[in-house]
Order: structure tokens, then sequence, then C-alpha cells
């Protein structure tokens, strides 16, 4: 028997909302299940091709030695190993696996440019926030292990030129990332209610990116852009929201932190009684506090957008679902499905694998 909704309203016997319940919850667990576990596929295949590629050079060069000069040599062939799989082999594969996934219907709607500034100052809260916890978490480990927990995604950003951080972490990663997190399972997840769908999807971003160091700021950072996805449907607002939120955080820092370097470096020069040129010396302190000073605000201004964006009744999204979760079953139907836990538990073991090496 199909125990639908309308058959439900019209049949409020006890023993038909058991059945009802039970065949909803059974459903949902399925559709968690399977949008998880085209996640692990996507994480898969991934590492396998980077895998498959790495070892078919070095079979080809003879030697790890020399696959190491290669790839020092040639560091574009390791950012190609490091993206090119993810979207070119594994994003078509998740996509057919979640394709035909069931979606609630929307509509679209517009989001005001003030409303827009205000979470991009939230945002920069958040990847303060989440960048402090992060740091905190791998100094426990890094004391645990008795040695440094190196961010590998950063130091891979860190080593690409300019153009390219723009094309993959300004312009391509964003792009992806929120069709995939907010357009494609945002749609999918709905159908058991808004508040249900941003959470799973911030905290399925978080763990996806693989690192304690990533996983805290990328959650908060979730939040927020599923919030801007639901309450419009409209995904271009979540990707141009990401797409700031990586250039400030990987682009802009970039040549402060070089000022900054050069400025520590006459620093020590002027203490060992070496002159320095103090026009530089002067235009590097001008371009750190410049940027302490934006950064410093645009934190204060986020905890008070926060603070207004929470008490401002008419900035929560209006929910709707098709089968409301059973508060008491939510947690496990929405973790208690295979895909799930395989997803947590492959996404564990890239912590792991992130704070051992």
């Amino acid at each position: 028997m199909d125990y639908n909704y309308n058959s439900y309203t019209q049949n409020n016997e006890p023993d038909y909302y058991e059945a009802y319940k039970k065949e909803q919850s059974k459903e949902a667990r399925g559709v968690f299940s399977r949008f998880h576990f085209a996640l692990v596929m996507y994480l898969v295949v991934s590492y396998a091709v980077s895998i498959i590629a790495e070892i078919a050079m070095l079979v080809t060069l003879g030697s790890i030695e020399a696959m190491s000069e290669f790839l020092a040599s040639h560091r574009y062939v390791s950012w190609l190993l490091s993206f090119l799989p993810m979207y070119i082999v594994a994003l078509p594969i998740f996509l057919l696996i979640i394709w035909k996934m069931k979606k609630m219907p929307f509509e679209r709607s517009k989001m005001k440019a003030s409303e827009f500034f205000s979470l991009f100052l939230i945002a920069q809260l958040a990847m303060w926030v989440g960048n402090i916890i992060g740091n905190s978490f791998n100094s426990f480990f890094a004391n645990i292990k008795g040695g440094d927990v190196t961010d590998h995604t950063g130091e891979l950003i860190e080593a690409m030129p300019v153009w390219l951080t723009l094309l993959i972490v300004v312009v391509v990663g964003p792009i992806i990332e929120e069709l995939m997190f907010r357009k494609l399972m945002i749609d999918r997840l709905s159908r058991y209610g808004n508040t249900v769908a941003i959470i799973v999807s911030s905290i399925s971003f978080g763990l996806f990116h693989g690192n304690l160091y990533q996983f805290f700021y990328a959650a908060l950072i979730g939040v927020i852009l599923g919030f801007m996805y639901a309450k419009t449907r409209n995904v271009l607002y979540p990707i141009a929201m990401h797409i700031l939120v990586n250039f400030f955080g990987s682009v802009v820092p970039t040549p402060v932190i070089e000022k900054l370097d050069s400025l520590f470096a006459m620093i020590e020069s002027l203490e060992a009684g070496i002159e320095v040129n103090m026009s530089e010396f002067i235009g590097s302190v001008m371009v750190v506090a410049s940027y302490s000073i934006v950064q410093y605000a645009m934190l204060i201004g986020g905890g008070i957008m926060l603070y207004k964006f929470i008490k401002n009744q008419k900035y929560k999204i209006r929910d709707s679902w098709e089968y409301k979760l059973p508060r008491e079953d939510a947690a496990g139907i929405i973790v208690g499905n295979v895909g799930t836990v395989v997803f947590i538990a492959a996404s564990v073991l890239l912590f792991a694998y992130s704070i051992i090496i």
C-alpha cells in the first residue's frame, strides 16, 4: 500500500500514522544515503584517478627520484593531478548518481544588496571563528604527534601562480561546489525541510574538504551559503558570495603576507644595526596596518550584522516540507544509513591522513 501524505491526512488512525511514518522515514534514509554515497564516489574516483596517473608517471620516469624532480620542475602537473580528476572524471559520476532524485518545487526570489553585504560580513566572521577552531585542533594534534600538522591544501594554493589561484580557487571551485552542495543537495533534501537541508549540506560541505583545518570554517560558511540559496533559490547568490570569500581569503592576503615577511626581515636588520630602505619599511607598515584595520572592521561589522540578523524576524526562511522528520528520529534517519556512515568514515580517514602525513 502507498502510504502517501494525502491518504494520511484523510486517515488519522494511529495504525495508519505509524505505517505512514515508517514508510516515509525509510524513503528519507534512502535519500540521505544516496546523496552521501554520491559524495563518496566523487572522492574515491578523484583520488583513484590521481593515484593511477601518478603510478603511470612513476612507471614512465622509472624512479621516485626522477618523478620528484619532474614534478618539482613542472609544478603545473601537480596542480592538474589535484584538480582535473575532480572536475573532469568524478563530477560526471556524481551527477549520474543524484540527477534523477526527486526535488521540491520552489519559486525564486531576489536578495537586496544590503542583505548580501550583511551576509558577507557575517561570512568573514565565520571564517575567522572557523580558522581559530581549526588552528586550535591542529595545535592539539601537533602536540600529540610531536610535530607540525600541515595545511597541505593551503600549501598547494600558496605554490600556485596568481592566475591559477584565481581560476581554480576563486572561480571554478566555488561554482562547482555551490552547484553540488547548494543547488543540487538542498533542492533534493529540502523535501524534509529547509532547515534540515541547510544543516546537512553545510556539515557535508565541511567534511568534504577532508581536513580539520578547513572543516570548521567551511561548515560555518556553508550555513550562510545554504541560507542564501534556500531563501532565494537562485544559486548565483551563493556562487557570488563563495567567490568573494575565497578571493579575500586566498588572493588578497598573499601580497600582505609578503609585505609582513619583508617587514619582519627589516626589523631584524634594524635590530642588528643594518641600514634598511625606510620608504620600503614605511610602505610595508602601511600595507599591513591597512589590511589589519579592514579585517578588524569587517569582523566587528560581522558581529553587529549577525546580532541584527538573528534579532530581525524578516530574515527567517519559511520552512516547508514534503515529510517532516520526527524530532526523535531525525538524527537516526539522517545519519543512520549506509551512504552517510561511509561518507563520514571516509572523511574521518582523510582527516587522520592529513594529520599523520
